[in-house]
């Protein structure tokens, strides 16, 4: 107890160990910066937006600041293995789909010509050989990335929380943050545990973000969804097949719009087949469940009835996940408009995860008041008049 009455401010505290909080508290531990990482669950827990077995990686984006930041993104990822001893990446391939002359096809071509980016267009003969259960109708086109693929979405946290700690971070998980008190050192105050005080704050709170930045006087239009991640049991594949299974996306404009299928991966016999994030119910993220509904996994039944042939007609697995959405899609990385040693990371909108080293990175610069890598006007908290 000698040293109780010492009271220890961090450099830095990050709030939130998910994916994009573990990057950033990574990044900025590497700075040789003293960094406290708090998680209010156990680590490795199920109830947030960082868990599960796959998410795609891709560089096939339709925004052009997004696709830059993918160029970034994937070497991030590999350094992140290298230095954890984690295999995270798995190259599959991926194929998007959608009508001939759509404004889909033309715009993810002009944008990888932008970044001198290597794809190829594949028409709907070709469709079998890119994903053996997926038959789209003639008049569709495909573009093809070779290097997109699968992140292992657990292991990845895991391997950055390894790293952090590694690199001299602090990881406290069960530490709810209840009260956050501004000032040149700012207090973070906890129902159950000791107070914890640093020069700066990074707020990665995911989908408990609109409830907790209202503490610190935000109100931001963000809406927290339960999404389900479907897993479909599919007919055997031979081993041509198997090699040659691309992730699939199919953009049709209808109610199947964005629906995507991914190789077996975390469940044997089991392809991943699930709606993108536009779907989904509204939900309290302390009550993720007490709202559940059946129309994902109608609209991915729809999907399947209509592309896919050798997969079967109910899910064999359903696994919830929720994903915090802003109105524009585009996530919110900024400062706090009035506090300038807080800053903020939050609303990825369900397309964040592989963009996390990225993320952190950015939130590693604001925190240290270095120059930006990236034009941030598009993620400005101010965007929504708040």
């Amino acid at each position: 107890m000698a040293g109780r009455s010492e009271v220890l401010v961090y450099d830095v505290a990050v709030i939130g160990a998910g994916v994009i909080g573990s990057a950033a508290a990574y990044q900025i531990a590497k700075t040789g910066l003293k960094v406290v990482l708090l998680e209010q669950f156990d680590v490795g827990h199920t109830r947030g937006s960082s868990h599960g077995g796959s998410r795609i990686t891709r560089h096939l984006y339709n925004t052009d600041y997004y696709t830059k930041m993918t160029i970034e993104a994937f070497p991030l990822w590999e350094q992140v293995e290298k230095e954890s001893g984690i295999t995270v990446y798995r190259k599959t391939g991926l194929t998007q789909f959608a009508p001939k002359g759509s404004k889909t096809v033309d715009n993810l071509l002009a944008i990888m010509k932008q970044f001198d980016l290597p794809v190829s267009v594949v028409d709907a003969k070709e469709a079998k050989d890119k994903c053996p259960y997926i038959t789209v109708p003639d008049n569709f086109v495909g573009v093809f990335e070779e290097d997109a693929g699968i992140l292992a979405t657990s292991k990845c946290v895991t391997a950055l929380q390894n790293v952090f700690i590694k690199s001299g971070g602090k990881l406290l998980d069960c530490y709810p943050i209840t009260e956050v008190v501004p000032g040149n050192i700012v207090v973070l105050k906890s129902s159950t545990k000791e107070v914890i005080r640093a020069k700066k704050v990074v707020i990665t709170v995911g989908p408990w973000a609109k409830k907790f930045l209202e503490l610190l006087g935000l109100d931001l239009p963000l809406r927290t969804v339960r999404n389900e991640s479907l897993f479909w049991e599919a007919d055997p594949l031979p081993d041509n097949g198997r090699r040659n299974f691309n992730i699939i996306i199919v953009s049709d404009g209808e109610d199947t719009d964005g629906c995507y299928m991914i190789p077996e991966h975390e469940y044997p016999g089991l392809v991943k087949i699930s709606y993108r994030s536009k779907y989904g119910v509204e939900v309290d993220p302390d009550a993720r469940d007490a709202k559940v509904t059946q129309d994902g996994i109608e609209i991915t039944k729809k999907f399947i009835s209509k592309y896919c042939t050798g997969i079967s007609t109910t899910p064999s697995v359903v696994e919830p996940c929720i994903v915090t959405k802003t109105p524009d899609n585009d996530f919110i990385i900024d400062k706090h408009p009035i506090y300038n040693n807080i800053i903020i990371g939050v609303g990825f909108t369900g397309h964040g995860f592989k963009l996390a080293p990225v993320v952190g990175k950015i939130l590693c610069e604001m925190t240290m008041d270095l120059p930006l890598s990236y034009d941030m006007t598009p993620f400005a908290v101010n965007r929504f008049g708040k």
